[in-house]
């Protein structure tokens, strides 16, 4: 992991896109008397708001739902204490954090928590999907129903207790703040027809324009009606090599090679 902190920038630093060219660049050694200066600090982010599943989600799920195995161990291990994130300790979007020089950020659903330097809307188990698009498409997710789509309304009650009518305050901050968009997992394509971890390509391949227009939607909605210059979106990874769906024989694991090739062209059709 020594090598993410340059990784983060790089990938920071393409996919941001600015109305016009971003003056960005990154921090030195040297920046601060000689003490290490986050990667990003030359960025000048006021604020990190995050969207999208279990990964990146910091215990939303777990504040819907107490009981859940996210908030036991395994998880947590490495870092002694299990926080609601489905990870073994911290997440990309904590190490995002940390290059901004920002602490990681709260689950929105824990209102007791500060969030004055942005908050995570994501949930582990939603879908990128519409609950309405969902219901037509016959996709039935594991444990939560909901969607990216609520987690844009989250955005605005949060904007609107923060602000208030202050739409100045308010436009300078989202302008100078940086939106990280996650839809790792692919619960829409591995929960088509509630056929979990191996469902046909065929009817997995049918759903990618959907998913890919859902995503257009909540993209265009962040640029266009909040004014956001800094966003980051990330695609999915290849989800049929995961234990939970790929495929075993003679105690072997190897890769779902139906669940990756969606992903990979999923992938394609998004950029």
């Amino acid at each position: 992991m020594d090598s993410f902190p340059t990784f983060v920038t790089a990938i920071l630093l393409l996919l941001l896109v600015p109305q016009k060219p971003l003056s960005c660049r990154a921090s030195n050694d040297d920046d601060r008397d000689g003490a290490e200066s986050p990667v990003l600090g030359g960025c000048v982010i006021a604020a990190i708001y995050n969207f999208g599943d279990s990964f990146s989600d910091t215990g939303n799920a777990l504040a819907e739902y107490p009981d859940g195995p996210m908030g036991n161990f395994p998880n947590g291990m490495t870092i002694h204490n299990a926080t609601g994130r489905f990870c073994d300790g911290h997440l990309i979007i904590d190490h995002i954090a940390e290059a901004a020089g920002l602490p990681y950020l709260n689950p929105y659903l824990r209102k007791d928590l500060d969030q004055s330097k942005g908050t995570n809307f994501a949930v582990g188990g939603v879908g990128l999907l519409s609950n309405k698009t969902r219901t037509k498409l016959n996709v039935q997710l594991p444990f939560s129903q909901d969607s990216v789509d609520i987690q844009l309304t989250w955005l605005e009650e949060h904007l609107n207790r923060t602000f208030g009518d202050h739409e100045t305050a308010r436009r300078n901050h989202l302008k100078s703040s940086l939106f990280v968009f996650t839809g790792g997992s692919g619960n829409d394509y591995t929960n088509i027809r509630g056929n979990f971890s191996s469902p046909p390509l065929e009817k997995m391949k049918a759903i990618i324009p959907d998913v890919v227009a859902a995503v257009k939607d909540y993209l265009k909605k962040l640029i266009i009606e909040y004014g956001v210059s800094k966003v980051v979106v990330t695609g999915l990874y290849k989800a049929g090599c995961t234990v939970d769906v790929g495929i075993f024989h003679d105690y072997k694991p190897r890769c779902n090679t139906s669940t990756n090739a969606v992903a990979a062209l999923h992938n394609r059709i998004l950029k």
